[in-house]
Parts: C-alpha cells; sequence; structure tokens
C-alpha cells in the first residue's frame, strides 16, 4: 500500500493555506494607508468644516446684516472682524472715565454711555452697532417705537443675555424665552392680577410711610436717594411677597445687590463679553 496520493494531498492543501495566508497579509498591508489616508481626509474636511462655519458667522453674517440695513437707510460704526465695535467701547468708556466734570450737570449721558452719545450724532437717531458678531439695532425715533409696540404681527425675540447672567439669574422670566417663558408668564399673572395688586398696596403704605418717618430723623442731614430708594423696593417686595421686612432679609438683599453690580459690570465692559457665545 502507497501513501503517495495522501502526501501529494496535504502537500497541495498546505499550500494552498500558505497562499491564503500570504494574499490576506498583503491585502491588510495595503489596507494601512487606506485608513490612514480617510483618518486625514475625514481631519481635512473636519478643519474645512469648522473654518466655514467660523467665517460664515464672524464675517458673512454680519456683512449681509450690514449690507441689509444700509439698504434701508440705517447707518452705523463699521464692522470688525471678530470683536465688532467693542475695543471702541472699551475705549470710549476708559476715556469717559478719565475725564473730570468741569461743571455740576444732570446731563450726565455722555460720560455714562460715551458710545451712544457720539454716534447717535455721527449716524442719527437710529444705528447698528455691534458686540463681536451680534448685531444690536438701536432704535431711538418715537414713531418707529411706537410702529413696533403696536405691531402683534411680528414676535420680537429677547435678547441673548450669554451664559455669564444665565448662571447668575437662572432660567426664570427675565432669560427664559419661548414656550417656557410663556408657562411662567401664566403662573406669575395670578400674582399680579388686579385683586392682588389691590391687597398689597396697604403693604406698599407701610413702607413708605416707614421711609419718610426715617427722613424726619435724619434732620437736614444728606440722604443718598437710590440708597433709600433700593430700600423701599427691598422693603415692598419682602413684605408682599414673602410677609417679612427688609431688615429680616436684609443680609439677602445685600447679596443680590452684588451680584447685580457684578452682572452689570461684566455686561458694560465690553472686554469681558463673550464673543462666541
Amino acid at each position: 500500500m502507497h501513501n503517495y496520493p495522501m502526501t501529494s494531498y496535504i502537500s497541495h492543501q498546505s499550500i494552498y493555506i500558505l497562499q491564503t495566508i500570504y494574499l490576506n497579509t498583503n491585502l491588510l498591508a495595503n489596507m494601512v494607508p487606506s485608513v490612514g489616508a480617510l483618518i486625514l481626509v475625514f481631519l481635512s474636511f473636519l478643519i474645512l468644516w469648522t473654518l466655514v462655519n467660523f467665517f460664515h458667522k464672524m464675517w458673512w453674517v454680519p456683512t449681509r446684516i450690514k449690507r441689509i440695513m444700509t439698504r434701508q437707510g440705517i447707518k452705523g460704526p463699521p464692522y470688525h472682524f471678530i470683536h465688532g465695535n467693542t475695543k471702541e467701547i472699551a475705549a470710549m468708556k476708559e476715556q469717559a472715565n478719565i475725564t473730570r466734570f468741569t461743571e455740576i450737570s444732570h446731563d450726565i449721558y455722555p460720560r455714562i454711555q460715551p458710545h451712544f452719545f457720539t454716534w447717535f450724532q455721527l449716524y442719527g437717531k437710529n444705528f447698528l452697532n455691534w458686540y463681536g458678531p451680534q448685531a444690536e439695532l438701536v432704535i431711538t425715533d418715537t414713531e418707529i417705537i411706537r410702529e413696533i409696540a403696536s405691531n402683534r404681527s411680528v414676535a420680537f425675540a429677547r435678547p441673548d443675555l450669554g451664559s455669564f447672567h444665565k448662571k447668575m439669574l437662572g432660567n426664570g422670566l427675565v432669560t427664559s424665552s419661548g414656550k417656557k417663558w410663556a408657562s411662567q408668564r401664566k403662573v406669575a399673572n395670578r400674582a399680579f392680577s388686579g385683586e392682588s395688586l389691590k391687597n398689597m398696596i396697604p403693604m406698599m403704605v407701610a413702607s413708605v410711610e416707614l421711609m419718610l418717618d426715617r427722613w424726619k430723623k435724619m434732620a437736614e442731614s444728606e440722604v443718598e436717594m437710590y440708597a433709600e430708594f433700593r430700600m423701599l423696593t427691598a422693603d415692598v417686595i419682602s413684605r408682599t411677597a414673602f410677609g417679612s421686612s427688609y431688615l429680616q432679609g436684609k443680609e439677602v438683599f445685600d447679596m443680590l445687590n452684588e451680584i447685580g453690580k457684578m452682572a452689570g459690570k461684566n455686561y458694560s465692559d465690553p472686554h469681558g463679553l463673550s464673543l462666541l457665545r
């Protein structure tokens, strides 16, 4: 009995297996550059997409808005790439703060809003300015304001206060919008109905009388009106909403006042604005 056929069969099978392994190895070796090329193409596409979105938001949209508003007769300071007019605003406010008053006057608007004061003179009652890529249309023409206020067919969205203010103020009536705002407003309406406000009048009167009594005790001393009316407002809120008084919640109101100062400083300082929010 001879074993040659079996040996021949095993040899052919081994050769076939070796050829298969060799082909698969070559295939895998060829696939490695292909996967690397796919990753490179994907990263290139991602970078290109990010750049397109960036320039669309920072250049194309502001340029288009500027062109549309110019056609309608609305002018304003030129848009500067990325920062808008924030550097100009910061420079004007810094200059206004270091300039001393030459005389006592109630005309403080050029000092607290120097950019608006300047631009009103340059561009008229209505103009367009920029906080980063975000356009801000300033309207002081009474006829246009009346038309906007009486137009019920258009819904004007409230401006985005930014993440900083939302963290401080939460997502209540001041910052919310859409269905959530409508739901919160519906709940708040009950507290400010005509009957509820009538019931609040005696507590408001008590707060005012308390303030007037305090003034009488001050004789001819100077009275800081801002602080007094801030206390009056806090006292009215305490009595009508919480059934207490300002003195009982003084620490809480002082903390809220500090938070308000921080929020106001952050909003009025253009260097602190988040341009990419």
